[in-house]
């Protein structure tokens, strides 16, 4: 391998992660938004726990 084998790899690399990191960093209000809603939805009680042996759906 090359020193620019590696280079481009390297460069490879970088491109790989920073698109990694914009969607991770693009989720996080919408993570957020969620979690506050379901946060609401659990302190009014309209929130069921959830058992994976008896969910119909899983079934």
């Amino acid at each position: 391998m090359s020193l620019q084998d590696v280079i481009n790899v390297d460069e490879e690399i970088a491109a790989y992660d920073a698109l990694w990191d914009k969607a991770f960093n693009g989720s996080k209000d919408f993570l957020a938004k969620k979690s506050e809603e379901m946060k609401a939805l659990y302190h009014a009680g309209l929130a069921e726990d959830f058992d994976p042996d008896t969910d119909p759906d899983l079934q």
